[in-house]
């Protein structure tokens, strides 16, 4: 094979200029999240104004069965804020990862500089030692919030489908048929609510230990 022409000096260049690149990402990244969190919050309040403004006008006896189909779909859309906050979660680690197990090693060769790009390692040292500050500080991460909204949706939904006024008997005509056809959609959303809610508990936690794994030394970030 034959040796690279390219000086140290040319490869540390190509190497910090990828490594810029990845950073800027990263941070666009971190934007992004902070904006979907926004959004989120648009949505809680949104929703809180619409449930509010029917229950204020004594319009929720016209509006019931609609209602409590629209309380489980929000689980739903909830899930989908999750699942973009946790996308944008694995391209950041994607990118971390090959910061600390590409460009740094490959650096530290350059420069005989062991310290260069030990922001890693130096911000995981520092997250551990955050519980002395309190369990107030564990839930205080976006991830929380989004989860916190999850589970809260979940509730109302499972209140909603509860609250479901079941016809005394399947054969009745006209109304019955109408309010089977909206409970068996409501057990198939409050089915479809819990299931992603699991899903996505599992996703997170997966996703947590990825960012822990970062600094190991295993290049298997999903530990």
């Amino acid at each position: 094979m034959s040796k690279s022409k390219l000086s140290n000096d040319d490869l540390i260049k190509i190497w910090l200029d990828e490594y810029k690149v990845l950073a800027a990402d990263v941070q666009n990244r971190v934007t992004l999240q902070q904006t979907l969190m926004n959004y989120l919050l648009i949505l809680v309040s949104a929703s809180l104004v619409a449930f509010t403004g029917l229950l204020k006008d004594q319009l929720y006896s016209q509006y019931e069965a609609g209602m409590r189909i629209a309380v489980m779909v929000l689980p739903i859309l909830f899930s989908f804020f999750v699942w973009r906050h946790a996308n944008h979660d694995l391209n950041i680690i994607d990118k971390a990862s090959y910061i600390n197990k590409v460009i740094r090693p490959n650096l530290i060769v350059l420069t005989g500089d062991a310290s260069l790009l030990g922001w890693d390692r130096y911000v995981d040292v520092r997250r551990k030692q955050r519980r002395r500050y309190g369990f107030l500080m564990l839930l205080s991460g976006e991830h929380t919030f989004y989860l916190l909204f999850s589970f809260l949706s979940l509730l109302a939904a499972i209140y909603a489908f509860w609250g479901w006024q079941r016809p005394i008997s399947l054969f009745s005509i006209f109304s019955s048929i109408r309010e089977w056809i909206g409970f068996s959609l409501a057990y198939l959303l409050l089915f479809v609510d819990t299931i992603l809610f699991i899903l996505t508990i599992r996703m997170k936690i997966r996703i947590g230990y990825a960012y822990c794994s970062i600094v190991n030394e295993s290049s298997d970030i999903w530990c």
